[in-house]
């Protein structure tokens, strides 16, 4: 039997193809009458976002709106950025051959596909907008040492396949504990052969960085030898202790913990810890000494045991870091992205304070992964990643009214429509 195609699909089917929907596709946009949290400041009232084609060009509370915008009034409605998945998966993704212990050189956004191709659809990146969610930083698995570098993408790009890319090379990504433990004579088996192998690794990228200076300079037989051989392992470390890109660490328990923050300081990395909900108050010093940030997982992820070894949640841990001065953003480890905005919740629920918890679903992971400069806040020259919601962000009834990325509509939501929930029947 035949059925059409309702509105919601429309949109969504728009989303998919790269398009927008007819409407909100101008050149200028404003919008208009929300309650603005601009994550940099104070919350503006009754507020005016105006957008220039894919940027903010001006936010505030007497924003002249320009003749000919396209006008969306969001009077009663929130306005944040979008949400970023400061660690994630990107959903319809399945990613295998790849196993073994150093596997440093691959690239993460070299194996997205934002064209939703997995047969469920609720793992397709479309899903993720209807959530507020704008952009994943995504991750590869975590069962090698050395998983390669992150990429921070966008679930819409505007017009190409490259729009998707806010940082190609985003994070350099360790683990440590039980996840990257090979079975038996498959080295490495024990936690210290692991951190003995990243340290080794780290002795290495040290050595080839020497080589390529000497190169450079000329000091190394004046050139006669040619340039070393490019290794592109060593390459994404030498990009890690230079500081152009941090390394986050996957470490659960308490004595990984700590073993990260001392590879960290032996080689003068900038750490981002992931994972780590069971994280003592009595570490909370040398994090904050350090300038050490956190990625949290969901509480999901501990009630399926998505992540190995993680057999408690403490729920009151991001409250507590931010509450101490160590920036906390919230991550879908396991793909969970979906619940992120539901997981700020209960941390809300558990001591964090509302404004913290906003901040670490948007601006803290943009900083952490150094795209603060295009997203995760609403201010003039940056992304117009916009979400609308009617009523608190954190209220797991709030609905998302419309979101925007780079400029464009993506989703907006629709009523109850039985048509396409009874197309089956």
């Amino acid at each position: 039997m035949g059925y059409r195609l309702s509105t919601p699909l429309f949109v969504l089917a728009c989303f998919v193809t790269g398009m927008a929907p007819r409407s909100l596709q101008g050149e200028e946009i404003a919008i208009r009458g929300a309650r603005i949290m601009t994550m940099e400041g104070e919350p503006i009232d009754n507020g005016t976002i105006l957008i220039r084609g894919t940027k903010i060009e001006a936010v505030g509370s007497s924003i002249a709106v320009p003749s000919g915008a396209q006008v969306v009034e969001a009077i009663g409605l929130t306005a944040m950025p979008g949400i970023i998945d400061a660690e994630g998966v990107a959903p319809g993704h399945k990613i295998s051959g790849i196993t073994g212990p150093m596997r440093a050189e691959l690239i993460a956004g070299d194996f997205f596909d934002p064209y939703g191709r997995d047969y469920r659809p609720e793992r397709t990146l479309r899903d993720l907008a209807e959530w507020g969610v704008t952009a994943i930083n995504v991750k590869m698995t975590d069962s090698n040492v050395f998983d390669g570098v992150s990429s921070v993408v966008k679930i819409h790009a505007p017009s190409s396949y490259d729009d998707h890319f806010v940082k190609y090379r985003a994070a350099l990504r360790i683990n440590l504990g039980e996840p990257p433990r090979g079975e038996e004579k498959k080295y490495p088996t024990t936690r210290m052969g692991i951190v003995a192998m990243v340290r080794d690794n780290f002795i290495k990228a040290q050595k080839y960085q020497k080589k390529w200076e000497e190169f450079t300079k000329g000091s190394d037989d004046n050139g006669k030898k040619g340039p070393p051989p490019r290794d592109l392992k060593m390459e994404h470390l030498v990009s890690a202790l230079e500081g152009e890109i941090p390394v986050m660490i996957h470490a659960v328990e308490p004595m990984d913990i700590e073993t990260a923050i001392r590879i960290a300081d032996e080689f003068q990395l900038r750490l981002i810890l992931s994972a780590s909900s069971m994280l003592p108050e009595e570490m909370v010093p040398a994090l904050r000494e350090r300038g050490i940030t956190v990625v949290l997982g969901t509480f999901y992820a501990h009630i399926n045991n998505h992540i190995e070894e993680q057999f408690g949640f403490e729920y009151e841990t991001a409250g507590m870091l931010a509450g101490k001065g160590v920036p906390v953003a919230f991550g879908g480890l396991k793909g969970e992205t979906k619940l992120l905005l539901v997981n700020a919740g209960i941390a809300v629920q558990n001591g964090m304070d509302h404004q913290q918890a906003l901040e670490a679903l948007t601006i803290n992971p943009a900083r952490m992964l150094g795209v603060e400069d295009r997203i995760g806040s609403l201010t003039a020259g940056k992304d117009a990643d916009v979400v609308l919601y009617r009523g608190d962000p954190l209220e797991i009834t709030t609905p998302v009214e419309k979101v925007f990325i780079s400029g464009r509509l993506v989703y907006e939501r629709k009523p109850f429509d039985p048509t396409y929930h009874n197309m089956k029947h």
